[in-house]
């Protein structure tokens, strides 16, 4: 966690002004890593999926 606070510290006023000045940029790229999330969620599933079909029989 003091690690995570001390990357953050440093970009903290950019950060503040990004949301100041360009709320949609940063909307636009919230949205665009909610979709990649959400198809990486959906891939990992099916992997897992196959993965059960495959070796189901073992691990249950």
């Amino acid at each position: 966690m003091a690690a995570i606070k001390t990357l953050y510290e440093p970009i903290k006023p950019n950060i503040e002004k990004c949301i100041y000045w360009d709320k949609d940029i940063l909307l636009i790229l919230l949205i665009s890593i909610a979709i990649n999330l959400y198809y990486i969620n959906k891939n990992t599933k099916i992997i897992f999926n196959i993965y059960k079909r495959l070796f189901g029989s073992k691990l249950m």
